[in-house]
């Protein structure tokens, strides 16, 4: 069987960036998803297709896809108990919104040494640069297995993707080793960084009652803007020193992303105004704990009887972080990148969410490792901006490093 030719990673991402494979939010999108996922599969002749059909099965968030969205898992050679590498990737996107692109973001136009459109970066470049590299790999060892696993929903949460696909490879009997998500792992540059765990991620939301009125009479009703003031200062300086300095894990942090209040004149005092919380939050933390934390704050300001606060702490309202202990995987990436590229790359378990954050609940004994392309490749825009895109020498190393690690 002959090994994949170089550049193939790169015809298969243009093939891929050219679906326009929005996240299926609607059940019209739902078709762009499942021709990038065929698209995948047909990219890889030697490993045989599960096509699964995942729904959400959390009462809690059961609302975001009332339908079944598509997944597939990809397995080489024979299924085996231990000792698999598996990859996670995903082809959904997020959408241009009102973005202005100066290129056809599903062109998959290459100039100037990138690769330009939406996903080349998040992510679908890593999935081309994975499935060419396992490709190669197992032509080279017929007797591994290897598996990746390719999800449609991953930009909204992935309620009926990764999770599924994974309490699938249970039923096939296979009990992968170490898992490897593409996801942009560097800020700029290629092979800087390694994840070996992310952040959760919960959102409060407390509105402050008031009584509204005309601005020449505040004597005579409650200016709930008058109260937001200390609480939006307190909320913002809640302070957390659960950081990993070892692992490069940041401390808890609660970032205010809304305030929103209006009396529709600027006559007119507001009768409630609304503010919006997001902590990002390590291990040492629980949504349980968080909620009550914040409820605390609003106690100690004597806001109690005018502030109401909503969050749902359940799973599926609220994002787990998770954090990986390196192993073999994480090992044989340092190794191949500090050769590569001529510098060691920084671990650590830093960013956003990701669906590495999914394997636990499943392998709680499974090392993750994250290691994907640069969140913004050379000039152009990054992951979720405008003009996305991949420098085309960098995915030609991505996938070079994951054919190296995919080695015996």
């Amino acid at each position: 069987m002959p090994s994949m030719p170089n550049g193939a990673e790169l015809e298969l991402a243009q093939q891929l960036v050219r679906i326009p494979s929005l996240t299926p939010t609607t059940p019209d999108l739902l078709p762009a998803v499942v021709a990038a996922l065929q698209t995948c599969a047909a990219a890889a002749p030697s490993a045989t297709a599960h096509w699964l059909r995942g729904t959400d099965t959390n009462p809690a968030t059961a609302e975001v896809f009332p339908y079944e969205v598509p997944n597939l898992l990809l397995v080489w050679g024979q299924p085996q108990p231990t000792g698999t590498v598996c990859f996670l990737g995903h082809v959904d996107v997020v959408p241009m919104a009102n973005q202005s692109w100066t290129r056809d973001p599903f062109g998959a136009e290459v100039a100037d040494g990138v690769l330009w459109g939406r996903g080349a970066t998040d992510m679908k470049g890593a999935v081309a640069a994975f499935i060419i590299a396992a490709e190669a790999a197992y032509a080279q060892n017929p007797t591994q297995t290897i598996c990746a696993i390719i999800t449609g929903d991953e930009e909204w949460g992935s309620p009926a993707g990764t999770l599924a696909a994974l309490q699938h490879l249970q039923t096939l009997g296979i009990t992968p080793s170490a898992f490897l998500v593409g996801e942009p792992s560097s800020a700029t540059h290629f092979g800087a960084g390694l994840k070996v765990g992310r952040r959760g991620s919960f959102n409060v939301a407390l509105k402050v009652h008031g009584q509204s009125g005309h601005v020449a009479y505040p004597q005579l009703f409650t200016n709930p803007l008058e109260k937001v003031g200390p609480l939006l200062s307190a909320l913002a300086n809640l302070g957390f020193s659960d950081d990993n300095a070892s692992l490069g894990v940041p401390a808890t942090r609660a970032t205010l992303t809304s305030v929103v209040a209006s009396g529709g004149s600027t006559a007119i005092v507001p009768a409630a105004a609304e503010v919006k919380l997001n902590f990002r939050y390590t291990n040492a933390q629980t949504p349980e704990g968080l909620l009550a934390l914040v409820r605390e704050t609003v106690d100690k300001l004597g806001l109690t009887s005018c502030v109401s606060i909503n969050a749902n702490p359940a799973v599926g309202r609220h994002q787990n972080p998770y954090l990986s202990t390196p192993g073999q995987l994480h090992q044989r990436l340092h190794e191949a990148l500090t050769q590569l590229v001529g510098v060691p790359p920084l671990t650590d378990a830093a960013g956003g969410l990701t669906d590495g954050r999914q394997v636990q609940k499943v392998f709680p004994h499974a090392e993750v490792v994250e290691f994907g392309p640069p969140e913004k490749s050379s000039h152009a825009g990054g992951m979720h901006q405008a003009d996305e895109g991949l420098a085309v020498a960098d995915l030609a190393a991505l996938r070079q490093v994951y054919e190296r690690v995919l080695q015996p």
